[in-house]
């Protein structure tokens, strides 16, 4: 990977995150592990945020840029509420 297409750990939900959870497989799910956010093929490492069933439900079949940064928004606040 090139410095400008590196992804860079983050500890917040990105709109980037949930379209590479939407298009990943059927059992993925959105984790915090070790401070940042990533997509897992299984839950099991880390504190699952949601899973890709859970997030398609909260964005639709087809999202746009706004409810993508809509639901990026109340997942990164859950994750503060529970003090991670």
């Amino acid at each position: 990977m090139d410095d400008v297409n590196e992804k860079r750990p983050h500890s917040t939900v990105t709109e980037d995150d949930l379209r590479e959870l939407l298009a990943a497989g059927p059992d993925s799910c959105l984790v915090l592990l070790e401070g940042h956010v990533k997509v897992a093929e299984v839950a099991g490492d880390g504190l699952t945020i949601a899973t890709r069933d859970e997030v398609a439900g909260r964005t639709g079949a087809k999202p746009d840029r706004t409810r993508l940064s809509e639901v990026a928004a109340e997942l990164s606040s859950e994750i503060r509420l529970q003090g991670a």
